[in-house]
């Protein structure tokens, strides 16, 4: 059963807020899965974004502790704003970088969404991938 205090809440009327949603993947910002998923998110979320620059698939919960982690603003159609984590950066690191820095001044996000890929990702596959690690994140 759905939980009934995760409702988007239409602002056209300036009633109210939006629930705010936070994606992140595993193959990176450029995807096109990523940028389906938030055009039809955006339909009824304020959509922010924190993905790895590059495709990190199968890093499961692996997180960068040696280097410091970047992110440089993008555009991803739908999103209220959008960062692409470089410099090796995990699906688990943009997780924490979005959380922790990037997106400090929008508030809690009411939900994580986390993977939409290219072909079926079942069984043992689902513990190595990116996106199922970045759900995990905190």
């Amino acid at each position: 059963m759905p939980d009934p205090s995760f409702t988007s809440r239409d602002t056209r009327d300036g009633q109210g807020s939006r629930d705010r949603v936070l994606v992140v993947n595993d193959v990176g910002i450029d995807s096109a899965g990523l940028h389906t998923l938030v055009i039809a998110l955006a339909k009824r979320f304020d959509v922010n974004v924190a993905a790895p620059a590059v495709e990190k698939s199968a890093s499961s919960h692996a997180i960068n502790i040696h280097d410091p982690i970047s992110a440089e603003p993008r555009h991803v159609p739908g999103a209220v704003s959008a960062f692409a984590c470089g410099d090796g950066a995990t699906p688990a690191d943009c997780i924490m970088l979005a959380l922790d820095v990037l997106f400090t001044d929008v508030g809690l996000f009411n939900v994580v969404v986390s993977e939409i890929n290219r072909g079926l990702h079942v069984g043992v596959q689902w513990n190595s991938r990116g996106g199922e690690g970045g759900s995990d994140a905190r």
